[in-house]
């Protein structure tokens, strides 16, 4: 299961939980605050309260803490406010979101759980929530979301440039471009695991360094002295990643400079000396799946901007008074 499969059968279930435990405790009608003609009262806000911190992601185990639970229902009442101001907006341009639309996210959420209809009816209603009241406050959820956009989405303008700001920020001025290191060696493997062959082995591998050092030629020496398959290249393995390699092997070719040859290094297939012929870097093959993931980003810190800017605005001119907890 996804981690967005898991996200949005957390929100169903949180939401069911929460219905559950309102429908057995007592009923407060207390009013919490008034939105031009319209009340949410403290039912409202409890109700509320578990759904708001799945949705934003929080744990709603913080409602359990006494000290976070005031700040919680102050949150979740300033988003039902909120919800409610754009419901009124909706009705004010006879914008609605209609059964089909509804009936659409309902039946991307229940394929996402694998359940057939019977299955998603009864896994809310088995908690003591009608199916109806489910499909309402889906419906308020989707018409906040279109309201939204209809009230300022089409003011968010991202460019390529401000992508390419944040890529270089997150990812660095080279854009998290990949190293790439031509390497070479010479491999040769112990008589067997015994202390004594492997330290006359390290001996041997130091002997041919001090000798390509005093000028012989590296792929020379390897074409003579390597035992593993790149004996015939000279030495030669190929252009590499370090993520290509295993990690006692790229761990010191990635540390010598271009040209360097490494003290010998013991692996998994026998001991080594190191040479790295040269270095590139190419782009990261993943660079526009990346910044796509920043296009968006950047597009929903701009959206909650202007949400911010506009609810500002929208409460000025409309009547909202709120009690505190």
């Amino acid at each position: 299961m996804t981690m967005r499969r898991i996200r949005i059968f957390a929100l169903v279930v949180g939401l069911l939980m929460c219905w559950s435990g309102a429908l057995s405790a007592e009923i407060i009608d207390r009013v919490m605050a008034r939105v031009n003609t319209e009340i949410i009262t403290l039912h409202d806000v409890r109700m509320s309260a578990i759904p708001f911190l799945l949705q934003n992601g929080m744990d709603p185990g913080m409602m359990e803490d006494p000290s976070q639970r005031a700040e919680i229902l102050e949150a979740t009442l300033n988003d039902l406010v909120e919800r409610q101001l754009l419901a009124q907006e909706a009705k004010k341009i006879d914008y609605k979101i209609e059964d089909s639309e509804l009936d659409k996210w309902l039946e991307y959420t229940r394929s996402q759980q694998n359940l057939s209809e019977e299955q998603f009816k009864q896994t809310i209603e088995q908690y003591g929530m009608p199916f109806s009241a489910y499909r309402e406050m889906v419906r308020a959820n989707l018409l906040k979301v279109r309201m939204v956009n209809i009230k300022v989405g089409s003011q968010v303008t991202i460019t390529d440039e401000d992508v390419d700001a944040l890529y270089r920020e997150r990812y660095g001025e080279d854009g998290g471009a990949v190293v790439y290191r031509t390497i070479a060696h010479i491999l040769k493997r112990p008589a067997d695991n015994s202390p004594q062959a492997k330290r006359a082995l390290v001996a041997e591998l130091a002997a041919l360094k001090a000798k390509i050092d005093g000028g012989a030629d590296f792929g020379d020496v390897a074409a003579e002295e390597n035992q593993g398959p790149s004996s015939d290249n000279r030495g030669l393995l190929g252009t590499y990643r370090a993520a290509d390699l295993d990690p006692s092997f790229a761990t010191p070719a990635f540390a010598l400079e271009v040209g360097e040859i490494s003290d010998p290094v013991e692996t998994a297939f026998g001991f080594h000396i190191i040479k790295v012929l040269s270095e590139e870097k190419r782009e990261n093959p993943d660079v526009e799946q990346k910044k796509e993931a920043l296009r968006g980003e950047l597009r929903q810190r701009e959206l909650e901007r202007l949400l911010k800017q506009y609810m500002s605005q929208l409460k000025t001119r409309s009547f909202v008074e709120v009690r505190k907890f």
